[in-house]
């Protein structure tokens, strides 16, 4: 019998320029992404997930509670504010975002076009 590849939901996709790429050739893992996902749509678009991958999309105690294969919630951004973080611990799914992006990427992207700038 063939092994049934974790799920992972991406629920919004849209949060993001087209030009980003997702590395998602490499995962071990079946792959969805919405473009949108409307708070009524959570369930649907989270079912069976394992993983869910969000910029946006508000997750509280709720519907947490209503996903039994969710093991991890991966906020695309710095801030968890719309994780419900005590019901996320409660139940043993894993909340990481990605730290420090704006603190070294801004900085950067307006040194560069300082730069480029006195270039011409």
């Amino acid at each position: 019998m063939q092994e049934q590849l974790p799920k992972i939901a991406f629920l919004d996709r849209s949060t993001f320029f087209d030009s980003i790429a997702f590395p998602v050739a490499r995962l071990a893992a079946e792959w969805q992404e919405h473009a949108r996902t409307a708070p009524d749509d959570v369930l649907t678009h989270a079912a069976e997930s394992a993983v869910v991958v969000t910029n946006k999309v508000k997750l509280p105690a709720v519907l947490l509670e209503k996903l039994p294969r969710l093991k991890l919630v991966a906020v695309a951004a710095t801030g968890v504010d719309h994780i419900d973080l005590d019901a996320a611990r409660r139940l043993g799914i894993g909340v990481c975002n990605v730290r420090d992006y704006a603190t070294h990427s801004v900085p950067e992207h307006v040194f560069a076009v300082l730069l480029r700038c006195a270039a011409t």
